[in-house]
């Protein structure tokens, strides 16, 4: 994969896997009272972490990004590692582009390595992919230049439709398993049935957000990673079907023909994120948007209220900030699905195309406090009665589940 591999020995010796506490210390992020960071893994266990991901039981899939790196840009060498309870870390796919979308559905890891998009199915249990099915072989232009502006973040709905965050690269010209067809100029937002069919435009206008936020509603956020100045900031949008929000042409100077950002935030780099749809962190977390904010070195957290028929920001904080001595630069997150760990890929370096220093960790942050009251969850073989019960639950996960 262009660099040396850790052996099964030296990746068990170097991950703090789950299930293991340690207290917070000067290599930990800051995080808020009631929460506990966990180091669960760094280099040579892991190296260049972009991309993170989780299933319910309890597997964490890291992906990594060299390319970005040590390059060659033209290069396949992006890899996949499954990290289980108990058990070494495996390669779970590897020969991959630049991993910049991962999103766990039905016993399936839906990965976007543009311009590529490949479903990937571990069929016999020993973690390493057996099965894989591009759905996607030119969702993007298959830039050979850094890794930037692409089609990226992955996320499903309630709706049971897969979303899909695009850079101001756009699509020039993709096409679905169904034959359908769709060109996007700049950024926005695109959509599809779970196996590729029906794709269409969400939304369109944006410049370089990396995940499609959606709120326990489907409500739909970005935070726009645009920090060049002249009036170009990251920005946090909500997204209506058949939205157009300004980028390029008319942002600076024709408002009236588009639809508004509901903030701006000056500089920055946000990229990877969730929205916290969980019963179990206190009520106030509940529907909160996170980032990985890259260039402002923390996890930003904001909260919406409504407003007239769209939102505005009610709050924006950082979540996790770095301790003294730590370059924090956090690149992804995603939510175990039990609702108490928020997991955050950390890049670990303020820059890219760095040849020789290898960096990146994987940090757990879990809410170890007063626990809230929570509804109990149910399974696959209840009747249809609990189902139907479920359906009003306040965990997003099982919700879907029921």
């Amino acid at each position: 994969n262009g660099y040396p591999r850790a052996t099964a020995a030296m990746i068990a010796a170097a991950l703090a896997l789950i299930g293991t506490t340690r207290s917070a210390s000067a290599a930990e992020p800051k995080v808020p009272d009631g929460f506990k960071v966990k180091l669960v893994a760094t280099v040579p266990a892991v190296s260049y972490p972009c991309q993170i991901a989780t299933a319910p039981d309890g597997s964490l899939f890291v992906a990594e990004d060299p390319m970005d790196q040590v390059g060659p840009y033209e290069a396949d060498n992006g890899r996949i590692l499954l990290i289980r309870p108990g058990k070494e870390p495996v390669v779970f796919a590897d020969k991959l582009r630049a991993v910049f979308g991962m999103v766990w559905r039905d016993g399936a890891l839906y990965v976007m390595h543009m311009p590529r998009m490949t479903v990937f199915r571990d069929t016999d249990g020993d973690g390493k992919a057996d099965q894989s099915k591009e759905l996607f072989k030119d969702l993007g232009p298959g830039p050979k230049a850094l890794n930037d502006h692409i089609v990226s973040g992955l996320q499903f709905g309630i709706d049971g439709r897969l979303y899909i965050s695009v850079g101001d690269k756009g699509v020039p010209d993709a096409h679905g398993p169904d034959g359908r067809n769709i060109l996007l100029e700049g950024g926005g937002i695109l959509r599809c049935n779970p196996d590729g069919t029906n794709l269409e435009i969400v939304s369109s206008g944006t410049r370089n957000h990396l995940e499609p936020n959606l709120d326990d509603r489907d409500n739909l956020f970005t935070y726009d990673n645009t920090d060049d100045g002249l009036g170009w900031w990251t920005r946090v949008t909500h997204h209506i079907d058949g939205g157009y929000y300004g980028y390029p042409y008319d942002y600076h100077d024709f408002r009236y023909r588009m639809l508004d950002r509901l903030a701006e935030y000056a500089g920055g780099s946000p990229c990877g994120g969730v929205v916290y749809k969980e019963d179990a962190w206190p009520v106030e977390y509940r529907n909160r948007a996170m980032w990985a904010e890259w260039g402002k070195r923390q996890v930003a957290a904001a909260s919406f209220k409504p407003k007239g028929a769209s939102f505005e920001v009610a709050e924006m904080t950082a979540f996790a900030s770095p301790a003294d001595g730590l370059e924090f630069r956090p690149i992804d997150l995603a939510l175990s699905y039990d609702g108490k760990t928020l997991y955050v890929a950390d890049w670990g370096m303020g820059g890219w195309a760095n040849k020789t220093e290898k960096v990146g960790r994987v940090f757990a942050i879990t809410y170890v406090g007063k626990a809230p009251e929570t509804r109990p969850r149910g399974k696959d073989s209840d009747p249809l009665d609990a189902q139907f019960k479920q359906l009003d639950h306040p965990s997003f996960n099982e919700r879907t589940r029921a």
